[in-house]
């Protein structure tokens, strides 16, 4: 048994969430009025049984105009990525030419010191 579909104790996540919604009905949360009585807990638990089942049968199918979105989504945030990546590369060769300048301006007026 896979963790994916069952506990330790092979008790099926299906059957762990009608349990808890069950307790939760029971306890203070859902608060037990008179009006919810031991054959309307067992219905409601069996419908919440049947939607799960229904729920865990359907397969996974993603709708082809989502999945077309999805993807120009993908490839507009990798397009930012290599926008961002250039303009990076960019500042940095500005920062550098900058940076040379000012060491360029330095060296000439160490000189221009040195000489006189």
């Amino acid at each position: 048994m896979s963790s994916a579909t069952s506990t330790s104790r092979g008790v099926s996540k299906s059957q762990l969430i009608i349990f808890i919604v069950a307790l939760d009905l029971l306890t203070c949360r859902g608060g037990f009025r008179g009006a919810r009585s031991a054959p309307t807990l067992l219905k409601r638990l069996s419908e919440l049984e049947e939607k799960v089942e229904t729920l865990q049968s359907k397969p996974f199918e993603m709708p082809s105009e989502k999945e077309e979105l999805l993807n120009a989504v993908v490839c507009w945030v990798y397009a930012l990525e290599a926008e961002l990546i250039a303009t990076k590369k960019v500042g940095s060769l500005m920062r550098q030419e900058e940076l040379l300048a000012y060491i360029n301006r330095l060296e000439e007026t160490k000189l221009q010191k040195f000489c006189w």
